[in-house]
């Protein structure tokens, strides 16, 4: 990801994300992983703590490439569809 897309995508998240986090929806599902982790941890000792936080950071990590990465191809499709339009003759154009 270059500079330019990565100043689009945090952009983009600081803009259109927000919302997000007032979905009900998502909200729950938060609340549900959240629970589940904490039931988790309870019986864990501290190094085995540990251990699941590099894993959960890891997958976090990965998660974030990905995101980064369908941003990415979403800008192309859409600049894409844009051309192909733009190479379409307009109808509003046209005398008939």
């Amino acid at each position: 990801m270059n500079d330019l897309m990565r100043c689009l995508y945090h952009f983009a998240l600081e803009t259109h994300m927000e919302p997000i986090a007032e979905d009900r929806e998502y909200q729950a599902g938060l609340d549900a992983i959240t629970a589940q982790e904490d039931r988790v941890r309870a019986g864990m000792d501290e190094e085995q703590r540990r251990a699941l936080k590099l894993l959960l950071d890891r997958v976090s990590d990965q998660n974030a490439m990905e995101n980064e990465r369908v941003f990415c191809a979403a800008l192309r499709l859409a600049r894409e569809l844009n051309a192909l339009v733009s190479a379409q003759p307009s109808f509003a154009h046209r005398t008939f």
